[in-house]
């Protein structure tokens, strides 16, 4: 180890991966060097907690901002440190007392005398917090087990109010301190992990990851940092957050191997989780390879082989592989009396399986009286509270739907970053999905309005929160109320009821299908004319859209300029190859499109109404959210806006440098403030900013613009540097405007979005590449006309139908989309 400082190893890390990214495309030249620097990083935060509070945030930061290029080796690295922690001494942990049926009264009695004495004056407490108590060991296993009872049942209902909070919390740091006194502490971990599964069953993460940071710092102080970055791996993987739950992995394993041994219990537990967590980030071969190489020289109880293959399971159900109702139904007739004589807590995963065989199977698929033999077994063993929950989620009626999905966005009220907002959201979105059709076929407008709340990509409206770093973890807690953080279904239609001259058409769908909602001066109207599949999405946005860029001549031997009909020709083309999506209603306003994630992909200026593409004939804006363009349009700006540019002519771009020579008079007609090198002297902060550069086609991950010097070709990466405040942006960059689901979150990865949060009202860029002779055509049109008065669609509108005078193409006329309020204009 080269023992640089952290500070530098963290600079050096985000270079080499900036450059893997930049210039290298994914050739890996500099593995080892990140790899190096990762275990230097990991060293340093293992020694104190100190650093991994100084640390982890910022290592974290980097991770985030290259996911999905990062996201591999850090994967890799943790499989290869979890086979070496495999081959480590195993030391057995006897946990026979847990499994004891006595019932303990006496204790329990004698617990809750000790309970009162040492709580006393205490309504809330860190775990962190150490005291010395004198205690028989034998008693003090009994309290530790009377705890664990206590906090796993009441896990799974808690609701995140101070009160019950703090009473488990004190339980669980009475748990520490008996574990400390009688010197077993890997007890205390043991009860935590239990705790963990509890409340994650109950959609508490935030209050997971709050009390995990707890327990952090109590590994710091107990010299057991492997169960603290065990549980941290547990909770982060059980969420879905890829490279938290990798980098706490690592962490862990690090810490283990250090140890040189581990607890038969964690091996094992490390190794379930390790399935779950790549079964919750869709890397299916990855979870299969796991349960199959999982330890094997270890004793696993009943109940042990029973969660590894109910976890097998679900991940085939996640692949819909066609044998598994024969490998459940097949499993169950061998096990049946060993898992139905367990508590609820292991026949509710059994019992979710069951019922989404019902449901994801047609019925030639399994045998069904077999199936329903042990859904009526499993719902003998079950609480009907639990049942109904479970039901309910999958097969319940519109009204049940409404309401659990209510229930699971107050859940999500607690959490506090956008970035955990994008994970925690997944339970609700799987709700969400089958209420958005429920509402879809009955109808229902508000139902289907509470789930575009989720759909459509809710962080672009999230609000950060932050709560002092020392409070106790109940006094962070308090209920929220539903319309604290989200609008109510019927406050959105008040509202669009009360604007005039706007449709809205919002593309939501249930996973498999699109179910669109078109909303105009007669109501609300369901579009139920033919079933329209994301796959043809999927489909189309793949083959077609790299087609997409304008060409001006043909191709072949004898090229020649393009004619009208040529252009014609193209535009018929798309009609034909969009049929499918094509809507039968006939816009007479500007149209507000809401998308659902899913259709991130697809350019919104591509829908067709009456086999017509919709931006032809009226204005066409994406507001990302029905929520963001209520709480923060600003329709009417100052008088005379300020007009700035950033065109880095100087970098002797030849593309920019064209499309410069055939606009500078017009900039000096009007004034506009040129920034010509190749970083502005300061970030461009007027009303109205236009920027010039390269674009690639990962620019919706990975910010950058790229200028095309003599002999190279330079990368910009902090656009903060360039964009500043201001209402109106246009990019002329190319796929500025593209978009696209993240693979490991539930949000949408865009350039755009970003500028939207920042304050901007309206955000104009292509979603494919741009011609250099567009710009020249469109921009003219587009500010005369917003300096004339009108409102940004309009101008927008004109300008793209002034293009199309010229090239009567959607390549062309299509690719400048507009993100944002169209209605924000200038007074004149």
């Amino acid at each position: 180890m080269n023992n640089i400082p952290v500070d530098d190893a963290l600079l050096s890390l985000k270079q080499y991966i900036r450059e893997e990214v930049l210039l290298y495309s994914g050739d890996n030249v500099n593995r080892n060097q990140i790899d190096n620097l990762i275990d230097e990083i990991a060293d340093c935060i293992l020694s104190s907690y100190e650093n991994q509070r100084k640390y982890t945030q910022r290592l974290l930061s980097i991770y985030d901002e290259f996911t999905s290029h990062v996201l591999e080796q850090l994967l890799k690295k943790f499989l290869l440190g979890l086979e070496c922690i495999k081959k480590l001494t195993v030391v057995p942990l006897n946990l026979n007392h847990w499994d004891s049926e006595d019932d303990y009264e006496k204790e329990m009695v004698q617990y809750k005398s000790f309970f009162s004495e040492n709580i006393i004056k205490r309504s809330s407490i860190r775990l962190s917090y150490s005291v010395d108590w004198s205690i028989d060991e034998a008693m003090g296993m009994k309290f530790l087990s009377l705890i664990h009872s206590f906090v796993r049942n009441e896990a799974t209902k808690i609701d995140p109010g101070a009160d019950d909070i703090n009473a488990l919390m004190l339980h669980l740091w009475v748990a520490r301190n008996i574990s400390r006194a009688i010197k077993k502490g890997e007890f205390f971990y043991f009860i935590m992990n239990l705790f963990f599964d509890g409340l994650h069953i109950s959609q508490n993460y935030q209050l997971s990851r709050d009390i995990v940071e707890e327990c952090l710092i109590c590994s710091y102080l107990d010299d057991a940092i492997e169960y603290g970055n065990f549980l941290s791996f547990k909770v982060y993987g059980c969420q879905g957050s890829s490279v938290a739950a990798l980098h706490y992995g690592i962490l862990a394993n690090k810490a283990f191997l250090e140890k040189s041994c581990i607890n038969e219990h964690i091996l094992k537990s490390f190794y379930w989780e390790s399935i779950k967590f790549t079964r919750n980030i869709n890397l299916i071969p990855y979870a299969k390879l796991l349960f199959e190489n999982r330890p094997q020289n270890v004793t696993y109880k009943r109940h042990e082989q029973n969660k590894f293959y109910n976890t097998y399971f679900s991940i085939l159900l996640h692949s819909r592989e066609d044998h598994l109702p024969d490998l459940v139904l097949e499993y169950l007739d061998t096990n049946k009396d060993n898992i139905l004589v367990d508590d609820e807590g292991e026949a509710m995963p059994w019992l979710a399986i069951l019922f989404n065989i019902k449901r994801n199977y047609t019925e030639d698929k399994y045998d069904e009286a077999r199936l329903n033999y042990y859904v009526s077994s499993f719902k003998n063993v079950i609480s009907p509270a639990n049942y109904d929950k479970l039901y309910t989620s999958l097969f319940g009626n519109l009204g049940e739907l409404e309401e659990h999905l209510r229930n699971a966005l107050k859940k999500l009220a607690h959490t506090r970053s956008s970035s955990d907002f994008v994970t925690d959201n997944t339970v609700a979105l799987q709700i969400s999905h089958r209420n958005i059709l429920e509402s879809f076929v009955n109808k229902d407008v508000d139902g289907y309005l509470l789930s575009m709340i989720l759909q459509s990509d809710f962080t672009i409206f999230f609000k950060e929160k932050e709560v002092p770093q020392y409070l106790p973890i109940g006094e962070a807690y308090h209920e929220i109320a539903f319309e604290e953080m989200y609008i109510e279904p019927k406050l959105l239609r008040k509202h669009l009821e009360e604007m005039e001259d706007v449709n809205v058409l919002w593309l939501g769908g249930d996973n498999h299908k699109v179910l669109p909602l078109f909303f105009s001066e007669n109501g609300y109207t369901f579009i139920t004319d033919k079933d329209r599949y994301l796959n043809d999405i999927y489909n189309f946005a793949n083959e077609e859209i790299d087609k997409l860029p304008l060409s001006t001549q043909t191709i072949g031997k004898s090229r020649r300029e393009k004619f009208v009909e040529d252009y014609e020709l193209e535009e018929t083309y798309l009609r034909e190859k969009l049929e499918f999506f094509n809507l039968p209603c006939r816009p007479l306003d500007i149209v507000l499109i809401i998308k659902d994630i899913d259709l991130s992909i697809f350019p919104h200026n591509l829908v067709t109404c009456s086999n017509e593409f919709l931006c032809k004939k009226v204005p066409v804006s994406n507001v990302m959210s029905l929520e963001w363009f209520v709480k923060n349009r600003q329709n009417e700006l100052s008088v005379n806006p300020s007009i700035s540019a950033w065109i880095p002519v100087n970098s002797m771009d030849i593309a920019i440098s064209m499309m410069y020579s055939k606009m500078d008079e017009y900039f000096k007609r009007l004034m506009i403030l040129e920034e010509k090198d190749i970083l502005p002297k300061s970030a461009l902060n007027s009303d109205i900013n236009i920027l010039v550069a390269h674009g690639s086609e990962e620019i919706s991950t990975f910010p950058a613009f790229y200028l095309k010097a003599e002999n190279e070709t330079l990368s910009i990466h902090s656009i903060d540097h360039i964009v500043g405040e201001g209402k109106i942006l246009i990019l002329f960059i190319c796929h500025s405007g593209s978009s696209r689901s993240d693979f490991f979150s539930n949000k949408t990865n865009s350039l755009v979005k970003a500028f939207l949060q920042n304050g901007y009202q309206a955000v104009i860029a292509p979603f494919w590449a741009l011609h250099i002779d567009i710009p020249p055509i469109w921009l003219p049109e587009f500010l005369e006309n917003i300096l004339k008065g009108a409102c940004v669609g309009t101008a927008f509108h004109r300008a793209n139908n002034k293009v199309a005078t010229i090239y009567n193409t959607p390549n062309a006329y299509a690719c400048l989309h507009l993100f944002g309020n169209p209605f924000v204009k200038y007074m004149v």
